[in-house]
């Protein structure tokens, strides 16, 4: 019946010379009788069904995309806590328990911090002020011809000081070492978080100064 109804609102109805009724699709010049105005419009039927279906899909991974593509935007603009559990100064010793010739006025220095959920590696910045801009978190571009301040190193989530991720300078400077970390999540990195300031000199742990 539906499909009878749609025929009488789709088709023009003509009426032949020998009485029987047929129906035309305006512009079409094509003639069909009931039967297969009929079976042409359950194509269509169908055919619609089909778009519709594809376009629900569509939708629907779309959806489930939006979310990952959010969590991707939202590591990537977000500044990292970096919270400092261990810091501290040693003298750098050989294994024979002497100092290291040459580095008599450098020091050994551990820098741990508290794990960041689902970082998947960490970077730390050493000596990069002036290189990262403190107020967004970003890498600021080199004038040419002139080098880049600080080194960055790559950090495994499994080198680890008392539970935690850490990093070990066999060398550090006498006077303020500053650090920036970052991290890596879903293969995206993170912003760089602010600096922290340690004045490296006397042996033992080290605190976080403002400058």
């Amino acid at each position: 019946l539906y499909v009878s109804q749609m025929v009488q609102k789709d088709f023009q109805r003509l009426t032949t010379d020998n009485g029987q009724q047929h129906y035309t699709q305006t512009p079409n010049t094509t003639i069909y009788d009931q039967p297969t105005a009929s079976k042409y419009l359950i194509k269509k039927m169908k055919r619609s069904n089909i778009t519709t279906s594809l376009a629900s899909s569509l939708l629907t991974f779309l959806l489930l995309l939006l979310p990952l593509l959010k969590s991707v935007s939202a590591v990537t603009d977000e500044r990292p806590n970096f919270q400092i559990f261990q810091s501290r100064a040693k003298h750098h010793f050989t294994r024979a328990g002497e100092k290291v010739e040459g580095e008599e006025e450098l020091r050994k220095v551990i820098l741990g911090w508290y794990a960041i959920p689902g970082a998947e590696e960490y970077q730390i910045c050493h000596q990069c002020v002036g290189r990262i801009d403190e107020s967004t978190g970003r890498i600021n571009e080199p004038e040419d011809g002139v080098a880049q301040a600080g080194r960055i190193q790559t950090v495994s989530i499994h080198f680890q000081c008392g539970g935690h991720p850490c990093l070990v300078l066999p060398a550090a400077p006498l006077g303020f070492n500053h650090f920036h970390l970052r991290y890596k999540k879903g293969g995206e990195w993170s912003l760089w978080s602010t600096v922290r300031n340690y004045n490296v000199g006397e042996i033992g742990p080290m605190e976080h100064q403002e400058l």
